[in-house]
């Protein structure tokens, strides 16, 4: 499994301290309809500073970058209507050391042109308690959408599409909901939430449509993705909707005590929901994944990855990848501490569930799962140093390669045991296990 965490606070993730810091008050560029409307986006913006009150946006098309919110402030556009363009470097908006800002009903547009390391995205806030984006439009970034470090609060019923990079980043977050946003066309990734070292996050991704998500920066894995989330713990994923994705449709990399509940996944074309590298203790329940070139990977015990519930998913349609280096067609793959309970797995084409990997093989159980239609109903690890495994109570029908198989890596290694005469290795414990078909 290739190890991309090294890098994902390299070139794709930076997000420098001195952007939200020293970022320049660019005068606002006044074009003809914001001339001929008679509004001045920078000096209402003063206004506001001064009076306090409500900074009202009327229906046009404003050309502005480099303005900086660092005071409580409520922004009100017109939905659709209210458009702030950028056509140079600078984000249109950067809210910095301050709280209590709504930023609501705007559309901001880019260029589709590059835009610099320190001043990425369309609209960019650090250090702001309970941020509150909402109803808002991002397009046409040549890099992201919303970049926000250190802040709470809500982004929610927002739009985000046309954009190069990562729709909506945010990092080292204090308590952020994420919520009931379209997020579509994106080059790379759709919804991050990262850190920039191990610790608590506890934000809240509920409620998302996500689509349409490509690699263009390439890798192995940090890019195109539906929702990433890296070193953040105690994440929740829930009732998401998230289709065709280059790689996984949700990808959690160092998570620990990570929830990803009821969320609706189709035609990712590697894994579809990854837990992997340095997490500690997880949930997978209750979700829906389609066609996809792997189910559910739950994996990395060589680096402490450990210790998930992995319950009532329905996975079906795995076939491999063409484009991309995943195990083909795997229903679920887990390795340690972990209980892989009450699925219905159908039409994986290699292996509906995969316990243990070589010697990374620890405490694991598959039980009372359905398993139809699969080359291989359950594979277990039979190399030197597996460790304990429970099988127990699962139904298997039509697995024409072996219902019950030891697999050395992603090779089978012995015949079915739910039908030949073959000795059950003394770290495996098979029980009550049907076959039919």
């Amino acid at each position: 499994m290739p190890n991309w965490a090294d890098h994902c606070l390299g070139d794709c993730m930076k997000l420098p301290r001195r952007a939200f810091i020293s970022a320049p008050m660019l005068l606002v560029q006044a074009g003809a309809a914001q001339a001929a409307a008679g509004f001045n986006l920078e000096a209402a913006l003063a206004k506001a500073k001064a009076e306090g009150g409500v900074l009202h946006v009327p229906p046009g098309r404003f050309d502005a970058q480099g303005l900086v919110i660092d005071f409580p402030l409520v922004v009100l556009g017109v939905p659709g209507q209210s458009v702030l363009t950028t056509q140079g470097g600078a984000p249109i908006f950067t809210v910095q050391n301050c709280a209590d800002v709504t930023l609501s009903g705007l559309h901001f547009e880019g260029a589709q042109k590059p835009m610099t390391d320190e001043l990425p995205g369309l609209v960019v806030g650090w250090k702001v308690e309970r941020l509150m984006v909402e109803a808002c439009h991002f397009s046409k970034s040549g890099r992201s959408g919303l970049k926000i470090e250190e802040c709470s609060g809500t982004v929610q019923n927002c739009h985000f599409n046309a954009i190069k990079e990562a729709a909506l980043i945010a990092v080292n977050s204090n308590g952020l909901m994420i919520s009931n946003n379209t997020v579509d066309d994106i080059g790379n990734n759709g919804i991050q939430v990262w850190r920039h070292k191990l610790e608590e996050d506890g934000t809240q991704v509920i409620g998302n449509r996500v689509s349409n998500i490509r690699s263009e920066a390439g890798g192995d894995g940090p890019n195109g993705n539906g929702i990433s989330v890296f070193n953040a713990g105690s994440v929740i994923i829930a009732n998401n909707r998230v289709t065709d994705t280059f790689y996984s449709s949700i990808r959690c990399n160092s998570g620990s005590n990570v929830q990803i509940i009821g969320n609706s996944l189709a035609r990712s074309q590697e894994t579809a929901l990854y837990v992997e590298f340095n997490f500690q203790g997880a949930v997978v329940a209750n979700n829906i994944i389609e066609d996809a070139a792997h189910g559910i990977s739950i994996t990395n015990f060589d680096v402490g990855g450990h210790l998930v519930v992995c319950t009532g998913n329905v996975v079906r349609r795995m076939h491999g990848s063409k484009t991309t280096a995943a195990t083909d067609g795997v229903g679920i793959h887990c390795e340690a501490d972990t209980l892989v309970s009450n699925n219905v797995i159908e039409d994986a084409e290699s292996i509906g569930i995969n316990l243990g990997w070589v010697d990374f093989c620890r405490n694991v159980t598959a039980q009372g799962n359905v398993i139809r239609n699969c080359g291989q109903g359950i594979g277990f690890s039979v190399a030197e140093g597996a460790r304990q495994i429970l099988i127990a109570g699962n139904m298997i029908d039509h697995a024409p390669k072996g219902a019950i198989v030891g697999m050395k890596g992603d090779l089978q290694a012995t015949g079915d045991f739910l039908k030949d005469e073959t000795t059950v290795p003394a770290h495996v414990h098979m029980y009550g296990n049907v076959v039919t078909g």
